[in-house]
């Protein structure tokens, strides 16, 4: 039977070595690298897009994020969009998922297509 003092013993011989199936060639024995898994904070700064003088007639594109009543927002906006401001024209885009962007192709269209974007997240 092995006494207490043994077992704390063979405990901190063993915490001092890296388990088997990780490799350590090529690294002293008494340097730990420590990597963080936080991605990089590589924002770019973009001004924000210019405003349109007067939703009166303007063409609006809604881009909807599949989240949780996301759809319900959107369309009480296009409803008081339509009726409260005289917006023109609404198109929809509802995304596949919320976790994937807006292909560029569908994105250029909306953007070239109206005046002004919105785009709807919720939950």
């Amino acid at each position: 039977m092995e006494t207490a003092v043994g077992v704390e013993a063979r405990a901190r011989d063993l915490s001092i070595r890296p388990p088997r199936h990780i490799v350590t060639s090529g690294m002293p024995r008494d340097e730990v690298t420590i990597v963080s898994p936080v991605a990089e904070d590589a924002t770019e700064r973009l001004a924000p897009a210019p405003r349109v003088a007067s939703l009166e007639g303007a063409r609006v594109a809604l881009i909807d994020n599949s989240k949780h009543n996301a759809d319900r927002f959107l369309d009480t906006l296009a409803t008081l969009l339509v009726r409260d401001h005289g917006v023109a024209k609404i198109e929809r885009y509802r995304k596949v998922s919320a976790s994937v962007p807006t292909p560029p192709e569908v994105l250029s269209r909306l953007l070239e297509a109206s005046d002004a974007a919105v785009h709807g997240v919720a939950d």
